[in-house]
Parts: structure tokens; sequence; C-alpha cells
């Protein structure tokens, strides 16, 4: 299975690069020995990040949070060498955590290599890898963004124009290396029937082997897994290739032309250029910030016009701020009927599981709703009544998308309502309304308060492509 796994991985990663081969020679203006020589190192460099991590797991003794090797001397004597090292991630997660896993060394050991030997990188391969426990669309996106995220800081560091080209070979759920470690620690608890299971199946998806193996013996093996095994597959390796030693008086490097675009495949190697990191980095950094416009259909169905914006803060908190507003009168001198009712609420809420379909304001949440309103109802001669309320309880909701552009949301709110009210009656001919005094109160209550059906419309809904 070990082998059935590494021929998988380098399968993957020779088929993209050798399409980038092809593409950037009608691009850039290189020699052709130039271009050879750069896919023989891409070749060796597939044939290592295959080996070095099937091999370095026995037992429980998993990586270190950083592994440095050099293939060649430091420099001297030799035409060209690399530094290989792995950025670790947490789970969900594209940032990288300086504290996570020694990320922090990782990055310090690398700059100190090469700022110390003066070296010009030719060329950097970043690999980035996700954890199979999200949905194979999900984890092709998240491993893709922690390779972005790794090239974003690597662009921080080197600054100067020292970096050439940058392609990023996204795994997304990393199955070949979880085989592997399967395959190499003993102590993971029914091991072999889990090995089996893969074995028996070959023509399934491994994301639905997966998942079933995560309820076996009642989550006793997945329990180990996710903390002994699973860590260690979120992760971005990069491998820097860079030429002889270079001095200070030789003369700068010509600036590369810009490449042209290219629709290519999502798994397909990105060549990108580190002259832009500012402005990939902030729209990130916005993602979550982008707010969504709401209706109730259930309010508008008996014409009571709403609307809601919600406003994400974090990716899991967010604030709701809602208004109904239905203002009709008709009928007789327009005092036959009335349905008059102004309602302005807020709900901070918590997104405690996100689905993997959309990045925010998707999946399951909880939120504390606290609104106030004002009302005038009447149908000729009932109810004829005007007041004053206010209400506060808790909500539990659930959204998803239903096409490309839209969620729906369904959410329940259960809690404490006080109303003052007022009664009044009309006359025979609905010339005057008249105000009952003896009919005047307080109403109280508790229990389910809301029910909503929305439609959602996320503004810029830039995060939601897949």
């Amino acid at each position: 299975m070990i082998l059935q796994a590494r021929l998988v991985l380098i399968e993957y990663l020779c088929g993209p690069l050798i399409n980038r081969h092809s593409k950037s020679k009608t691009i850039v203006n290189r020699t052709h020995g130039y271009n050879i020589g750069k896919f023989a190192r891409t070749i060796v460099l597939a044939i290592v990040c295959v080996l070095l991590p099937l091999t370095a797991r026995a037992g429980a003794v998993m990586p270190s949070a950083m592994r440095v090797e050099i293939e060649a001397a430091d420099g001297i004597g030799k035409s060209s060498d690399s530094v290989s090292v792995k950025i670790y991630y947490r789970w969900d997660n594209f940032d990288i955590d300086t504290t996570y896993l020694g990320n922090g060394a990782s990055l310090r050991e690398i700059e100190r290599i090469f700022n110390r030997s003066l070296r010009l990188v030719d060329s950097i391969y970043i690999i980035s890898s996700a954890s199979p426990e999200g949905n194979v669309r999900y984890n092709a996106r998240l491993s893709e963004n922690r390779g972005l995220a790794l090239k974003r800081q690597l662009a921080g560091i080197w600054s100067d124009g020292r970096i050439g080209d940058v392609t990023i070979f996204p795994l997304g759920s990393n199955f070949p290396e979880f085989l592997g470690a399967l395959e190499a620690d003993d102590r993971v608890p029914l091991r072999a029937e889990i090995l089996r299971e893969f074995a028996s199946r070959p023509k399934e998806h491994p994301d639905t082997v997966y998942r079933q193996i995560m309820k076996m013996d009642g989550g006793t093996p997945y329990t180990y897994i996710k903390r002994n095994i699973l860590p260690y597959l979120r992760y971005a390796e990069v491998t820097m290739f860079s030429k002889h030693d270079v001095r200070h008086d030789f003369p700068p490097m010509p600036e590369v032309p810009e490449l042209i675009p290219v629709n290519a495949a999502r798994h397909e190697s990105e060549n990108i250029s580190l002259a832009e990191p500012a402005a990939e980095s902030g729209s990130k950094q916005r993602k979550y910030w982008y707010p969504a416009l709401k209706t109730n259909l259930l309010y508008d169905a008996v014409t009571a016009l709403n609307a809601e914006v919600e406003f994400p803060i974090t990716k899991k908190v967010s604030i709701l701020v809602e208004d109904v507003f239905p203002w009709w009168k008709w009928g007789t001198n327009d005092k036959q009927y009335c349905f008059q009712l102004w309602t302005m609420g807020v709900e901070p809420r918590w997104w405690f599981r996100r689905t993997d379909k959309k990045d925010w304001l998707s999946g399951h949440f909880a939120g504390v709703y606290a609104m106030a309103g004002k009302y005038d109802l009447q149908w000729k001669t009932k109810p004829c009544y005007q007041g004053e309320y206010w209400s506060a309880g808790l909500t539990y909701g659930y959204a998803m998308p239903i096409c490309k552009w839209l969620n729906m949301e369904f959410s329940v709110s259960a809690g404490y309502i006080s109303s003052d009210y007022r009664h009044y009656q009309p006359d025979d001919g609905y010339d005057h309304l008249y105000r009952d005094k003896f009919k005047v109160g307080r109403m109280s209550w508790f229990g389910p308060t809301k029910l909503k059906v929305s439609l959602v419309l996320p503004l810029w809904k830039d995060s939601h492509n897949r």
C-alpha cells in the first residue's frame, strides 16, 4: 500500500509539472537547457517529498516540527542546493501560527540559512496538504490557501527581489500520506482492520472509506488518529533551489516579465509571482467582513415587510440587525382594518458548526436576541389593540446554500415577551375609534417567540466560490 500511495502522489505531482513546463515555454523566453534542468530538479523533489513522509514515522514517533534537508553542500563548489521546511497548520485554518509545532523556529532557520550565504533563490516549490476530515472540495481549497499563506510569508521575509518562480501544488485530502502513516504506526487501534478496509475497496473514493472508519469501535481508532496522525498532515512544505553564492558587486538580475494569467484546473500547478503579496493578503483578511441581506419569507407571506443585515465579525461570530415594518390600514375611512407593526432587534450569533460548502454564514448557529416594538392590530371590531412590547431569548438555526448567489436560513427562537396593551372600539360607521379604559393591562409570555425561513443574499460572495 505504501508503494501504491507513492505512485499516486508522484503521478499527481508530475502531471501538473509537465503542463506547467509546456505553458511557461510559450510565455517566458528561456533557454531549452534551463527548462530541462529545472524539470529534472522538480522530479527529484517529487521523489524526496514522497519518500520522506512515508518513511519518517515509526510507531508513535512523529516528525519534528521542523525538518531541514540539505541535498548538497552549503553552496561551496556546487551548482545548486535546496532546503525544505514544513510549516504546520491548526485544524481548519490556513493562518501561520508561529507558536504551533515549532513553526517559528522553522521560519527563522530558513531565513538564517539563506541570509548567511547570500544566495540567489532560483525557484521555490510549495506542496500543501490537508487532513481528510473535511470533504474533498473543501480540502482542495484549504490546502491551496495554506500554500498561498506560506508564499505570502516568504514574500515578507525576502522582499529584496531575490526570489524566482513559485509553484504551488495543493494536494487536498492527503490520503497517500495518511495511509503511509497508518502502516508505519503499530499503535493505531484496529490498524489491520482499517488498512484491510481501504485495500478491499479500491474502486471507492478514499473519502467514503474514511467516513466509515471514523465510526469503528465507537470512534476509538479515530481518537488516536486525530491526536497523533492528522495534525502532521496539515502542512505546507516549501523547497527552495538556489544558485552559486553571489557577491554584492554583481549586477542585479533582470526582472522576469510578468506571466500572462492562464485558466488552469484547480489541481494543476500554479505559477505565482510574489510581486503583489499585499493585495492577496488583504482579500483573504477581508473575506469574513462581507455582510448578508435577509428577509423572512414567513413574514413576507402575511405582508409583514421585513429586512435583516448580518455582519460577520470573525470566522465564528456575527451580529444580526432586523427590522419588521408592516404599516397597513384600509377599509372604511381607513379605520376598518389595520396591520401596523414596527420592531427593531439585534442578535449576536455563534457559528459553532460550519458546513464545508461555504466559508462564512453557513452551518449551525446559536444566538441571543433582544427586540422591542409597537403595534396596532384591528380586524373590523376585533382584536382592536394597540401597545408596545419587548422580548429577549435564545435562537438556534441552520443556514445552507441553495444556489451560487443565495442561501436559505431556518431558525426558531424562544424567550420572554412583555407587552403593555390598550383596547379600543370603532363606532358602527367606522368614523371614530374609542379607547376602552377598562381593557388596559400588561401581558407576559414565555415560550416560542420567532420562527424564520429566510432568503439570504451574501454581498460580494467571492468567498463562496469553490
